[in-house]
């Protein structure tokens, strides 16, 4: 593994990244998901989530706040190229195996990265992967969604919170954002331990690479292990015409009908606003793809053993 990580560090600086783990429930449990949230966004997203029983009956959880959010480690770039060499040395120092890949918006581009720069790394590692309410193709600077981001980050940037406490940006803010808005913001506050406030997000890298953000693109991948791509029919970010355009070269033999899961009730954060659907929607994917490839097992073993014996 020193060997295979050593390579990226030639090539770009690897972030140290912020783990949270919640461990399986049952102790013979093989498989882990890893999390991956989207941009202003970090882990706490999905800590409820990473909670919940069915999940933890079935799986490890294993949640990481990306370069630059949440307590990981800010870095002076930020492309996908870079997200995605640190989630494959991540997985590769710890040798990790029987993976399921989840990823929000920024963190489904993330994951589609890694499956295309480092597929043969990871052809035996994961088992799945979930990319939640995302394209893999280029997003046009002047789309409603794209204008919205940019809006935001300059609307978080502006609030100051020099010589403030938490208590008291948590009152100006409440009183000047929604209240989903207003979590989010407060949700990228860190308390240091002198009581100063400090921002999880790095502004500055950010805005350096944002055009290039929403110009990245993954083509031409043929990822052919299970997918499922989980979309909100009110998302500003995707439609099942979209998907249905950018995704069959992504993922080999790409079938809308099966492939794709259509939230009816929820826009961009499909996951917050429709959780049970969400959590039940992951545990059977899991479930169906440990069963099938328990089955393939078995018929690989009795193939085995009969070749054995005819000999």
């Amino acid at each position: 593994m020193k060997s295979f990580t050593n390579l990226f560090r030639f090539s770009t600086k690897i972030a140290r990244l912020k783990e949270y783990k919640y461990p399986s429930l049952n102790q013979n449990v093989k498989d882990n998901v890893i999390w991956f949230h989207g941009m202003y966004d970090s882990s706490k997203n999905f800590f409820n989530i990473a909670q919940n029983q069915q999940l933890r009956n079935i799986s490890n959880q294993i949640l990481l706040d990306c370069r630059n959010h949440g307590l990981s480690e800010h870095t002076e770039t930020h492309t996908f190229k870079e997200m995605a060499y640190d989630a494959v040395e991540y997985i590769a120092n710890r040798d990790m195996k029987d993976l399921y890949l989840i990823g929000h918006s920024m963190g489904g581009r993330t994951i589609l990265g890694a499956l295309q720069e480092h597929q043969a790394f990871l052809l035996d590692r994961v088992k799945g992967v979930i990319i939640i309410d995302v394209l893999p193709s280029v997003y046009a600077v002047d789309s409603p969604a794209i204008q919205q981001m940019s809006r935001y980050l300059q609307e978080m940037k502006s609030i100051s919170i020099v010589d403030k406490s938490f208590e008291q940006l948590e009152k100006e803010v409440k009183g000047n954002f929604s209240d989903a808005i207003a979590a989010n913001i407060l949700s990228n506050i860190d308390v240091l331990q002198t009581g100063q406030l400090r921002w999880c997000i790095n502004f500055s890298a950010l805005e350096k690479s944002f055009e290039s953000l929403i110009s990245f693109e993954v083509r031409d991948c043929l990822w052919k292990g299970p997918r499922k791509v989980m979309i909100g029919k009110k998302s500003k970010f995707t439609s099942m015409e979209s998907v249905a355009k950018t995704y069959p070269s992504v993922f080999v033999d790409f079938d809308i009908n099966k492939d794709v899961i259509e939230f009816q009730n929820s826009g961009h954060f499909l996951y917050l606003f429709e959780q049970e659907k969400f959590i039940n929607e992951v545990v059977s994917f899991i479930q169906q793809v440990d069963s099938e490839s328990n089955s393939f097992q078995k018929q690989k073993e009795k193939f085995l053993d009969q070749v054995v014996f005819d000999i």
